[in-house]
């Protein structure tokens, strides 16, 4: 498998299909975002037998795609990619590690003009996740969600991105919850639709509404 692209503008038809990804490997799991210039992202999972990572390549305005990047070292088992992007146009991307012990949350930035901010945890350092979703306020807050199928009753947990994470990222739910929509206000607020429960997590920085 591979990943391709194809553009259109307006009325003028979609250009042939391109490769984005390279051969050799298995890609897909594709997630993409675009700025407001037209920048466009995408990230991927890139597989090799059980080694799994996550790729990105940027293409500007129907330019070039770039030679992807990895996000992750080729070690591991990385899988379920995110990206988002903000109105000044910096990206940030999210994905699920696991190893013999954990799955958890890691996320890479770029800043607009930048390069791709080396791996860093979101979740706790260990645990067990089995999902995770992220989204962007236009002013450049970014909020990760993610459940934990290994404390009592499946917690859903989340976090604002920042340079250091929560030691302990607070619980939404438990009892069986899944959060499985997520979104940004421009003023800030994330929500999280908190499936199974009928409940609505609304969250703003520095402080938490339940």
């Amino acid at each position: 498998l591979r990943i391709q692209a194809s553009s259109a503008r307006g009325a003028g038809g979609f250009t042939p299909p391109e490769d984005i990804s390279l051969p050799g490997a298995d890609a897909g799991d594709v997630q993409i975002a675009i700025d407001a210039s037209d920048l466009v992202t995408v990230v991927w999972e890139r597989g090799i037998d059980a080694i799994r990572n996550i790729q990105a390549s940027r293409r500007q305005n129907g330019g070039p795609w770039a030679t992807p990047i990895d996000l992750t070292q080729v070690d591991g088992l990385a899988s379920f990619p995110e990206v988002v992007v903000d109105l000044a146009g910096n990206v940030t991307a999210t994905w699920l590690r696991g190893d013999v012990e954990s799955v958890i949350v890691q996320a890479s930035s770029l800043a607009k003009g930048g390069a791709w901010s080396p791996p860093t945890y979101v979740s706790s350092p260990t645990g067990a996740v089995d999902y995770q979703d992220i989204a962007a306020s236009p002013s450049g807050l970014v909020v990760a969600v993610w459940g934990r199928y290994d404390l009592p009753d499946d917690t859903v947990q989340a976090s604002f991105l920042t340079a250091v994470p929560e030691a302990a990222p607070p619980a939404l739910a438990s009892t069986g919850a899944t959060a499985n929509v997520l979104g940004m206000t421009v003023s800030g607020s994330a929500f999280a639709l908190l499936s199974g429960l009928g409940l609505v997590w609304r969250a703003r920085r520095k402080t938490s509404v339940g």
